[in-house]
């Protein structure tokens, strides 16, 4: 009688379902790695969008109009990358063609800076608005558009990249930026009321030497009444300001070390040209941790040189610098990103950075010799850290 022999192997069932776990991972691999592209594409298209933006700001504060004659047509995943130029000349938005729709939300949902305007295929940012293939326009605030339309007359002001008319008891000031109430200042369309006028917010807020009469207020632009000829001026904070729709400006030439003085300035937006050193006499750490704070919601730094020894920076959205050298030997500076670019360096010594992200041009620079640097998402390249 012939003896029956098993043989060790696989059933067909086996060998079925071992196919089956395979393509499940392959296919789950794949759509990882297409993740992956579409958030390397939103990640460094966004990084292009901001870097051309902050080029834009400069040359709007020298005054020239619009031009991305400098920078490469192509951004840096392939897509078309131009400026969507007002007929003034010297607004617009930075235009990128040929978006994916996985890539558009992501821009639209996850990347958008705080305050830019965006617009998708020549509509707004509400969701479901990317297809297939997108147009997208992104719009820095007032500097570089804000969405107006260029063929028609907005008899109000823009809200929101909405042409909106003035409350009743207001009137449009001459410029066409702003309804101003009765008692010259602002309206406030988010809660209707009326702000403090720039004057009347920097009013004997500052003191050099004994003198309180040291800003002098443009529209919204507070400057101060020091010389431009390099001469180094101290001024105190005097009390608490709160002018969150008004600017303060430190003119080219002008070389002014502001002390706090345990004091809160709130501003819409700060603009060196000159020369500025940052301190707080509160804050005996020199690391911020006193009580004088510097909050605003944009910077511009523009052929300056900024240095930080004591006290608090808190910027809501962007510190935009631009040919400028920037030196940290304490301090606390807190910002939503940070971008380089025209030769800007950035010397750190001490204190503290803290921002969301930081970007970088080829010829900026970043040296890190001490304190505490903590950014979260870094796209510079010439940076040496020492510690």
């Amino acid at each position: 009688m012939n003896e029956i022999k098993y043989e060790s192997g696989r059933s067909m069932v086996e060998m079925l379902g071992t196919l089956a776990i395979i393509g499940v991972l392959s296919i789950g691999g794949i759509a990882g790695y297409s993740y992956g592209m579409d958030k390397y594409r939103a990640n460094t298209t966004m990084n292009d969008v901001n870097l051309r933006a902050v080029d834009l700001i400069a040359q709007v504060n020298r005054g020239s109009d619009l031009s991305l004659s400098e920078w490469p047509e192509k951004s840096t995943a392939g897509y078309i990358i131009t400026l969507e130029k007002g007929t003034d000349g010297i607004t617009g938005g930075i235009k990128i063609s040929g978006i994916e729709k996985q890539v558009c939300e992501m821009l639209a949902d996850d990347l958008l800076p705080e305050g830019v305007l965006l617009t998708i295929n020549g509509e707004g940012t509400a969701q479901g608005k990317c297809k297939e293939e997108n147009t997208l326009i992104f719009y820095y605030d007032a500097v570089v558009g804000g969405g107006q339309n260029d063929d028609e007359e907005c008899n109000g002001v823009m809200v929101n990249d909405v042409c909106t008319p003035c409350p009743e008891n207001t009137t449009l000031s001459s410029d066409k930026t702003a309804c101003l109430c009765s008692n010259g200042g602002p309206v406030d369309f988010d809660t209707g009321e009326c702000l403090t006028p720039c004057e009347e917010a920097f009013y004997q807020a500052f003191k050099i030497g004994d003198s309180t009469d040291t800003i002098t207020v443009d529209g919204t632009t507070a400057i101060f009444n020091i010389p431009a000829d390099g001469t180094p001026v101290t001024a105190t904070v005097w009390s608490d300001v709160n002018a969150s729709h008004c600017k303060l400006k430190i003119e080219s030439g002008q070389d002014i070390q502001l002390d706090l003085n345990s004091h809160s300035v709130l501003v819409d937006k700060l603009s060196v040209d000159g020369t500025m050193t940052l301190v707080d006499n509160s804050d005996t750490n020199m690391d911020g941790t006193g009580t004088g704070n510097l909050v605003m919601y944009n910077a511009s730094l523009s052929n300056a040189v900024f240095t930080m020894e004591s006290g608090k920076i808190v910027n809501a959205n962007r510190f935009a610098v631009s040919k400028t050298a920037i030196n940290m030997s304490g301090g606390f500076l807190k910002s939503g990103s940070i971008a380089l670019t025209d030769s800007s360096t950035l010397n750190m010594q001490s204190g503290i950075i803290e921002a969301s992200s930081m970007s970088c041009s080829d010829t900026d620079s970043v040296m890190i010799g001490g304190g505490t640097f903590d950014v979260s998402n870094m796209s510079c390249t010439n940076v040496e850290d020492y510690r």
